[in-house]
């Protein structure tokens, strides 16, 4: 069942269900492949962890046919939002479903959450997050040379932050 208010043009956001252990490389960032067994201790962590410290995991999935293509970890207070972002690596369009599932995820916590801050990470080779991150009005707030391992080469990690118009308005 998809939620109607986590919907995006090309992705909707849900909470992890059992079966997405079978999709683990999907949605957990991971530098070698998951197997079935840590996708398991995985899973059993995040049941136990989620909402816990303000820790919320969700799934990305594909709005045409239910495809799990990433996952999102949303670290939260009242005062800040840290989102995070992991894509299915073997994904041609990652780029343009990161980018999506950025403007689903900020637009919640902005909305309903009211932070004073959000941050995100976007690696430096995608152009259409980066370019979505812009439109939601997150500037770019550093940037980690070649921060980011690819194959055979390594990219920028561009640390993106929205400031609060309230904070803005008190400090000019």
């Amino acid at each position: 069942m998809r939620p109607v208010y986590l919907t995006g043009e090309h992705v909707y956001l849900r909470a992890v269900q059992e079966s997405d252990k079978e999709h683990a490389p999907a949605w957990i960032d991971s530098p070698f492949p998951v197997s079935q067994v840590n996708a398991e201790k995985i899973f059993k962590q995040i049941r136990e962890t989620n909402d816990e410290r303000g820790r919320v995991r969700l799934i990305i999935c594909r709005k045409e046919n239910d495809e799990v293509v990433g996952g999102a970890t949303v670290r939260g207070s009242n005062r800040s939002a840290d989102l995070k972002f992991h894509m299915a690596p073997w994904l041609d369009d990652a780029d343009s479903l990161r980018a999506d599932a950025l403007s689903v995820l900020f637009r919640w916590q902005r909305n309903e959450h009211e932070p004073i801050l959000i941050f995100v990470d976007i690696p430096g080779d995608q152009p259409e997050t980066l370019e979505a991150a812009s439109r939601l009005g997150l500037a770019e707030g550093a940037r980690m040379t070649e921060w980011i391992a690819r194959a055979g080469h390594r990219v920028d990690l561009v640390m993106c932050q929205w400031v609060s118009e309230e904070v803005e308005a008190v400090r000019a």
